[in-house]
């Protein structure tokens, strides 16, 4: 919730975005849920003895983290490494960023759709509007702008 604080929404506007994400299949989980499912997992090694402060008891395996490449981890993991986003915004900005754009061939058979009343044309365009306005929007992150 601190993430979208800097938007000024009221109370029936965050509804109504908590909402949306619901009905679009986005899964948003606060901080404290994913602290919580991550609190009782427990971390081994090959052969399954850890000390206290997680090291390997009998330093087994440690050399071979000296063999990892960036390169292959951000190919295999993404720019992320792997790891949980738990910020709502970035989230959606993934999510919103697996929309195809528009194309200017594909707008009319789109919108001939949308006049036959086809309900999946209609969600189509919105979000391939709700993602170039992303896009646009990411230009001018850090300059300022309230969005």
């Amino acid at each position: 919730m601190a993430a979208l604080s800097h938007l000024e929404m009221n109370e029936q506007d965050l509804e109504d975005l908590w909402n949306w994400f619901s009905d679009e299949g986005i899964d948003i989980s606060e901080d404290e849920d994913v602290e919580a499912l991550t609190d009782d997992v427990d971390i081994l090694d090959d052969d399954g003895d850890l000390d206290e402060d997680g090291d390997d008891a009998d330093g087994e395996g440690d050399d071979e983290l000296g063999d990892l490449n960036p390169q292959e981890l951000t190919s295999t993991y993404g720019r992320t490494g792997g790891t949980q986003m738990n910020d709502p915004v970035k989230m959606y900005l993934k999510e919103i960023g697996r929309v195809p754009l528009l194309k200017p061939e594909d707008e009319p058979e789109i919108a001939k759709r949308i006049e036959a009343g086809d309900e999946e044309a209609k969600n189509i365009l919105i979000s391939s509007n709700l993602r170039l306005v992303v896009s646009i929007a990411k230009k001018y992150v850090g300059r300022g702008m309230l969005f």
